[in-house]
């Protein structure tokens, strides 16, 4: 909504505040917990639909389907729903008893049921469930996360984001100590950056290819890191790691004119 809605309201034409869209949102969710979701289905069609993932686009389809009056099966390998909203956000983004309120007004509904400890390739195959089902629809989620292929980078201690959220999710804390460098701009990167202050980092750096304007996380992401104390570097590439030190190369542009990503250095500008 901040990103989406507010920063683009028809409001700042004349205002310097936008229709506050998250706080509406946000009372219109309290409500409905308040005062019971609307469970009110069309009549059972006597269809079957296989969704496989119940993290957020898993749980929508089986919402939406549910209310069409479908019979849905979820097959979630975790032990528990929600994908990236349980798993991987940590709280002080994403309340916990915020998301347990959306899920538990989800599971609901008479006409879905969640199959635990199922994962597609394993114990469950497409071709079981085509047969099975009068359609499948496919949400295993792209949350994995991947290593940054830098020269010297197997000789640095290193954790990929993700990771490093998932365990500061499950155990409420990760072994950091003294400077800690995350590269991205991004939410993954204010949320990985705001959890080894947490987690006892004395200091934590950013570097990133965007500039500060062009930083995906939310401006309400970066000056929560500010504020903390969170040093950005800008439009800066990562290059390589030597001596436990990171180099970079000056990026100029990051997006081409059609806005697609398409980075460009300027090799003569190089920074530690």
């Amino acid at each position: 909504a901040e990103k989406l809605c507010e920063s683009e309201c028809y409001h700042l034409d004349y205002t310097d505040e936008p229709t506050r869209i998250k706080k509406l949102q946000a009372w219109v969710c309290e409500q409905a917990d308040a005062k019971g979701w609307d469970l009110n289905v069309s009549k059972n069609n006597g269809f079957k639909v296989a969704i496989v993932g119940a993290g957020p686009a898993g749980l929508s389809c089986a919402h939406f389907l549910a209310r069409l009056g479908y019979n849905v099966d979820i097959f979630e390998k975790e032990n528990k729903i929600g994908g990236v909203l349980t798993l991987l956000i940590p709280s002080f983004r994403l309340a916990d008893d915020v998301i347990a309120r959306e899920l538990n007004g989800i599971l609901s509904y008479p006409n879905i049921d969640v199959k635990f400890g199922k994962e597609l390739g394993k114990n469950i195959m497409i071709s079981d469930l085509s047969t099975e089902y009068n359609a499948v629809f496919l949400a295993p989620g792209l949350y994995s996360g991947r290593k940054l292929q830098l020269p010297g980078i197997d000789n640095v201690n290193t954790v990929e984001a993700l990771s490093l959220l998932k365990e500061y999710k499950q155990n409420g804390k990760v072994d950091l100590s003294g400077n800690v460098l995350v590269i991205g701009g991004g939410s993954v990167a204010a949320d990985a950056a705001n959890v080894a202050l947490k987690c006892g980092a004395q200091k934590v750096n950013m570097v990133c290819l965007e500039s500060y304007d062009e930083m995906s996380c939310l401006k309400s992401e970066q000056e929560e890191l500010k504020e903390k104390g969170v040093q950005i570097h800008n439009s800066w590439g990562p290059k390589e790691f030597s001596d436990n030190k990171l180099s970079c190369v000056c990026c100029e542009t990051v997006f081409d004119s059609e806005g697609k990503f398409c980075p460009e250095y300027n090799d003569s500008k190089t920074t530690e």
